[in-house]
Formats: structure tokens, C-alpha cells, sequence
């Protein structure tokens, strides 16, 4: 019942989607975020997340993606959690300035990428 009246308000109201405005493409960059955590989990496990966002012209910035999970492999150390967080966290941002340059029609490997770690 609660999903049905869910699904009928978004039907009856007036719905949007807000883009922020980031300037052209050609001056955007990827920028990334990544945190690795030592045995946070039942003291055993380690987890990694990161944040993948466009800046774009000024100081204008969009969040695009956010991803948290356990590490699939035992960590011997923070500095190995990190390491391997930064490590996944590079792959999503090339495959995510891929996508971008592909729909926007720019040559490979253009918008440069800027990765950020806590330690």
C-alpha cells in the first residue's frame, strides 16, 4: 500500500533533475578520493571507499559516483589498505573520464585525473 501511494506522488508531482552548471568540457578534471582501513571490520577484515566528482570552471564540482566495500583480500597493514583503495580508486576514474570523453566526443586520455588519499 505505501509503495503504491509512493509511486502514485511521484506520478502527480511535479519532478526535476538539477545539473550544476560546470563550464565547458574542456576544463574539467576528474578528481578523485580514496580511504583504506586496517582490520575495521570484526577486527579482521579491511574496507576501502572512495568518491569519484568532476570539477569543473572555478570552483564548481559534481559528485558522480561513491563507492564502500570490504577489501577481498587480507591487509598487512593501513598502508596496504590504503594502497589498494588508491589502486581501485584509479581504475574507477579512468574508466569514468573514458565514459565522459566518449559522450562528449574528446580525444582519449585528455582530462587529467587528480587523486586524493589521507596519508
Amino acid at each position: 500500500v505505501n509503495a503504491q501511494k509512493a509511486i502514485k506522488k511521484v506520478f502527480t508531482q511535479k519532478n526535476f533533475i538539477m545539473i550544476k552548471d560546470l563550464g565547458p568540457v574542456e576544463g574539467w578534471k576528474i578528481e578523485g578520493s580514496t580511504d583504506g582501513a586496517h582490520r575495521n571490520l570484526q577486527a579482521a577484515y579491511s574496507t576501502e571507499a572512495n568518491v569519484m566528482m568532476i570539477r569543473g570552471a572555478g570552483d564548481s564540482i559534481a559528485p558522480l559516483s561513491w563507492m564502500c566495500n570490504k577489501i577481498k583480500r587480507i591487509c598487512g597493514s593501513t598502508m596496504e589498505a590504503e594502497t589498494i583503495s588508491l589502486v581501485n580508486g584509479m581504475g574507477h576514474a579512468v574508466y569514468t573520464r573514458a565514459l565522459i570523453e566518449e559522450i562528449c566526443g574528446m580525444q582519449e586520455k585528455t582530462m587529467p585525473i587528480e587523486m586524493l588519499v589521507d596519508n
